[in-house]
């Protein structure tokens, strides 16, 4: 399976043999039931609720919050609550999903251009944990009839 991240204002231009997954805190009004979407209340790939208040209050930095989010899915994943590693996540993700889906789009709010955990989750599946990921490509009127073309922005 492939995967990729990008954001939800995209959806509409995203494939539908891609199986999408929301990885924020909050699950957008109106996504709930959509067949080819997901999302997990209190998911453990969302940044935790008080990373993200420190943020918008200012109280963090972009450095700050690259530490402290990668800090909570190495101990969210190490922690063995959920799944034995992340490696375990993204298996359980392709047996779920491999028959119907040729690929998994993780999904947040912020623009591809924007600091978002996306990113720095793209980066840890590319650097880290040896799974690529690339940013889903928003589709322009050059691209129009390849709505699945990709970028990647490194972080790291």
């Amino acid at each position: 399976m492939r995967f990729y991240t990008s954001y939800y204002a995209n959806f509409k231009n995203i494939p539908s043999n891609y199986i999408c997954v929301g990885i924020s805190r909050v699950c957008p009004e109106g996504f709930e039931g959509k067949e080819n979407f997901f999302f997990v209340k209190d998911n453990y790939l969302a940044p935790p609720k008080d990373l993200l208040e420190d943020m918008k209050s200012g109280n963090e930095t972009e450095e700050g919050y690259k530490r402290r989010y990668v800090k909570h899915i190495v101990e969210t994943f190490a922690s063995g609550k959920k799944f034995e590693s992340f490696q375990g996540f993204v298996n359980k993700i392709e047996e779920l999903y491999k028959n119907k889906y040729d690929a998994v789009v993780f999904l947040c709010y912020e623009r591809p251009d924007a600091f978002c955990h996306r990113h720095i989750l793209r980066s840890l599946m590319n650097k880290i944990f040896g799974i690529p990921c690339e940013e889903l490509e928003v589709p322009t009127k050059e691209n129009k009839n390849n709505t699945a073309s990709k970028t990647q922005t490194s972080l790291f």
